[in-house]
């Protein structure tokens, strides 16, 4: 009885130092996945990190995935184990770790030596760009033909922290530098073709200035191609440190998701409701918070902020773009669907984040909505450049002239004055008028010759109408009085050498009305002023420009 009772303690004595013992993971074959069981330890000492010491009061947790889910202990420092048997046929390879994305900080040691580290630690602990970790396994650190002991010491200040996956691997250093490498070079691809079409859009908007959806869609690219460039080795990290790209890349997640709400409305050619302005703010603010706020390692609530509006804002933003294929627009169904596949990856890409799916192997496994940006970009952008040559060329024009109606100018003129009010600017208009003297009735011979020369003088974000059979009226933005009388000389000058030889005098009168906050109420009295400017420039001489008191 004795000798059964000595021999079951010893077999629970066994397995219990048994329990304690670190995995052994051989590297016979390159690359080698070191998924699977690590012992684990919550708390801090740096003796921990000692090689081969005992570990009883460690428990064995699966890598990779939240330590969270596995061990006690929501934040701080925790520490895993693992042993490597390396055989000595691989002496003459150069070896690398790859840890995939830890949560946050992280430094690794090497039977006892520290071979690499990411991130800060406590008393100033910061957060970085969740992107993989690779580290070259230095030959003076290995035991060829022997165990080496890995072990890995993290501090999370997350709510998911630890080893997150992909599948920590050895494999050899180029290999994986390579993968690394492609990683980047796609991430960037798509920054750069993103980069490409915000600078078109740009360029629609300051050439034609009615409809902002082009500036909004222009700077959601400009964010979202900064979001996929500071999880890039090479870009924000290197120029800004750890800690600034991991701030670009918090200010640009929540602009981007600003802007996008500002998109779909502007999409849709309605007014922001006054709660997603609120929204909108909240987000703006967001911002300003991960500029100025001096640690970086609080940041991670924004994070959550900009999910949490992802989802519960996502859904109604993509029923909102359903509205335009219930109304057969053009593009209509080719914009919706791109949306629900950007709406699709971007669920992805947070329920991998937060931990709800495991982080797959591949280039970019956790940021699958780099793949549905780029034809969500790519539609959209037909949609309004489509939008934009309606307006430019398709809007309701004089069927003589092929100019602006009277009445689309002065709905042009009133949007001018409510931009003017809004953004403290200025503008000025002017009226043309054409004259044959000594045959009034053949003034017509001179409109086409005129109209020509205006066409080519005058800028993109200018307006050119057809006022009445031998008057031209001219919206001139961003010009004052004098700007806007330089300009009239210039374009009086030009429509009179574009007039054909004749035996007949010509003439040009131009009257000149410059837009002031507070003076014009409607459309109608600023075109009044115009018109008075010009009675008074007819009555001085036929050649002569006049602007308003």
């Amino acid at each position: 009885m004795r000798r059964a009772f000595l021999a079951l303690v010893a077999i629970l004595l066994a397995a219990g130092a048994s329990a304690s013992e670190p995995p052994i993971f051989r590297i016979d074959a390159l690359p080698t996945s070191l998924a699977g069981e690590w012992l684990f330890r919550a708390g801090h000492d740096p003796a921990w990190s000692s090689p081969f010491r005992e570990r009883h009061a460690w428990q064995p947790i699966r890598v990779p995935g939240c330590w969270q889910k596995g061990a006690p202990g929501s934040k701080g420092h925790a520490w895993y184990v693992a042993r490597l048997f390396v055989p000595s046929s691989l002496a003459d390879t150069e070896l690398g770790l790859d840890l995939g994305v830890v949560a946050d900080a992280d430094e690794v040691f090497l039977n006892g030596r520290r071979i690499g580290t990411r991130g800060a630690f406590p008393p100033r602990p910061a957060r970085v760009v969740p992107a993989p970790r690779l580290y070259r396994l230095p030959r003076i650190s290995l035991r060829l033909g022997e165990l080496n002991e890995l072990v890995v010491h993290v501090y999370s200040t997350a709510g998911c922290g630890g080893l997150l996956g992909p599948p920590p691997r050895v494999a050899t250093y180029r290999q994986l530098l390579h993968a690394h490498v492609q990683r980047d070079l796609l991430l960037s691809s798509v920054a750069a073709m993103l980069l490409t079409m915000a600078v078109l859009h740009l360029a629609l908007f300051a050439a034609q200035r009615k409809d902002a959806a082009n500036l909004l869609f222009g700077v959601f690219l400009v964010l979202a191609s900064v979001f996929y460039l500071s999880q890039t080795q090479w870009g924000p990290t290197q120029l800004l440190g750890e800690s600034g790209a991991y701030r670009l890349h918090i200010a640009a997640l929540l602009g981007g998701m600003a802007a996008f709400i500002g998109l779909t409305y502007q999409h849709l050619q309605l007014a922001v409701p006054v709660p997603l302005v609120s929204v909108q703010a909240a987000l703006v603010l967001g911002i300003g918070f991960a500029a100025a706020w001096r640690s970086a390692a609080d940041l991670a609530v924004l994070v959550y902020l900009a999910q949490a509006t992802l989802v519960l804002l996502g859904p109604y933003l993509v029923f909102k773009i359903w509205e335009p294929v219930r109304r057969r627009r053009p593009l209509a169904r080719s914009a919706f669907a791109a949306t629900v596949l950007l709406a699709a990856t971007v669920a992805l890409d947070i329920a991998t984040h937060i931990g709800l799916l495991a982080r797959r192997p591949g280039l970019i496994s956790d940021n699958l909505s780099a793949l549905g940006v780029i034809p969500f970009a790519m539609v959209f952008t037909l949609v309004l450049f489509q939008r934009w040559s309606h307006r430019r060329w398709g809007e309701s024009l004089d069927g003589g002239s092929g100019l602006l109606t009277p009445e689309k100018f002065l709905r042009r003129l009133e949007l001018e004055m409510e931009r003017a009010r809004r953004n403290g600017g200025t503008f000025s208009i002017a009226l043309l008028r054409l004259s044959m003297l000594g045959e009034p009735a053949r003034v017509e011979v001179l409109f086409e010759a005129a109209d020509a020369a205006l066409r080519r003088t005058l800028r993109q974000i200018d307006a050119l109408a057809v006022l009445r059979p031998d008057t031209f009226a001219l919206l001139l933005a961003d010009a004052d009085e004098r700007a806007a009388v330089f300009t009239v000389e210039r374009l009086r000058l030009a429509a009179l050498n574009s007039f054909p030889d004749t035996a007949f005098r010509a003439g040009i009168a131009a009257g000149v009305a410059q837009f002031r906050n507070g003076r014009y109420h409607l459309a109608r009295e600023f075109l009044a002023e115009a018109e008075a400017a010009l009675y008074a420039a007819t009555v001085e001489g036929h050649n002569a420009t006049a602007t308003t008191p």
